[in-house]
């Protein structure tokens, strides 16, 4: 643990830190790649991101659900089942 100006820095905002960098510097070239696009292409892209944010959030939400209707139409087998 490091003493920053407010106190301790713990592990958890040093990962925080490591997984927030590469989102900036992802950011910082979408704002550049934005000069350099028209604002239709710019647009289709922040879009499609925003189809994959959502996909990923969904995706988790509905798992646990689609998990147990597959279970009920198979149940595990029971030991004296197994090959």
């Amino acid at each position: 643990m490091w003493l920053g100006v407010n106190g301790p820095i713990s592990s958890d905002t040093i990962w925080f830190f490591v997984v927030g960098l590469p989102v900036l510097f992802v950011e910082t070239w979408g704002l550049k790649l934005y000069g350099h696009l028209d604002e239709v292409g710019f647009r289709k892209i922040v879009l499609i991101l925003l189809l994959l944010s959502g996909i990923a959030l969904f995706v988790p939400a509905i798992a646990p659900s689609f998990a147990r209707a597959v279970m009920s139409r198979h149940p595990p087998l029971k030991p004296s089942e197994v090959r």
